[in-house]
């Protein structure tokens, strides 16, 4: 099995086309990544209506904001399984409610379940020690 290319995030607002409220519910959902936060709480923090900031969230980013944030959640328990972690502690970890709460979207973004992910990290770590 070849091992899934990095989960990639959506390009950062750089790029123009996100307005100033976008930038601060992306920037909340940078920092709350680990927990729920509910669609009219972001909108809050961002300044207009729950509807508003969907639609222009996911033209900007790509994503709606769950999306967004549940992909923020894979791409940290990709990074701990990559440190050695357990898939079961990368849930908890990572705000998922259980490994298979975890799994489900792992595959969706990584392509992959996160127990493939982790032993094919292994299996290349090992690799490269015996070449060395």
């Amino acid at each position: 099995m070849t091992e899934t290319a990095p989960l990639a995030l959506p390009p950062s607002d750089g790029d123009g086309r996100a307005s100033p409220y976008v930038a601060r519910a992306r920037a909340y959902l940078d920092e709350h990544w680990v927990r729920n936060v509910p669609l009219d709480e972001l909108a809050t923090v961002a300044g207009v209506s729950k509807f508003h900031l969907a639609r222009r969230f996911t033209e900007a980013v790509g994503l709606p904001p769950h999306t967004y944030q549940n992909r923020l959640r894979v791409h940290h328990a990709m990074e701990m399984l990559r440190g050695g972690a357990s898939v079961q502690d990368a849930a908890v970890r990572t705000g998922f409610s259980d490994a298979s709460h975890l799994c489900r979207h792992f595959k969706r973004f990584a392509g992959t379940t996160p127990g493939r992910f982790a032993r094919a990290r292994h299996a290349s770590a090992a690799a490269g020690d015996d070449t060395g």
